[in-house]
Order: C-alpha cells, then sequence, then structure tokens
C-alpha cells in the first residue's frame, strides 16, 4: 500500500506541477487580450 501510494503522489505532483505550468503559460497568453 505505502509503495502505492508514494507512486501515485510523484504521478499527481508531476501531473499537478505540469497543469500550473500549462495554466500559467495559457493565462500569460490571455491576460494581454482581456486587458
Amino acid at each position: 500500500p505505502k509503495r502505492k501510494a508514494g507512486k501515485e503522489s510523484k504521478l499527481t505532483s508531476s501531473t499537478f506541477i505540469h497543469h500550473i505550468i500549462f495554466i500559467h503559460s495559457h493565462e500569460e497568453s490571455i491576460t494581454p487580450t482581456i486587458e
């Protein structure tokens, strides 16, 4: 159970970081248009 949880935690962290980078890049492109 611990190994599985650790693996899932690592995967979630990687996905979360990737999502933040994607959103950040997307906001940088959208913000100038909104303003």
